[in-house]
């Protein structure tokens, strides 16, 4: 049994350290020409003038460009 209740805590500490160091935030976006859509993002990994590159869960790999985004907020942290 104390095996279990050990390898629970360890799994509960390795969610809330990964939640910490990669958290995810959602995205609101408006493109050239184009209604503003949603994105789940991941951090954002590089910067170029004027955005940043993030990987979008489902997506794939994107650049923003900070003067279009609408809104950005954390979705898992803790």
């Amino acid at each position: 049994m104390e095996n279990i209740v050990n390898k629970i805590k360890l799994a509960i500490a390795d969610s809330v350290v990964g939640n910490i160091m990669n958290p995810t935030y959602e995205l609101k976006y408006t493109p050239a020409d184009k209604e503003t859509e949603t994105y789940v993002t991941s951090r954002p990994f590089d910067r170029f003038e004027g955005g940043f590159v993030t990987y979008c869960f489902g997506k794939g790999i994107r650049r923003f460009r900070f003067d279009r985004i609408v809104e950005r907020r954390v979705l898992s942290l803790l």
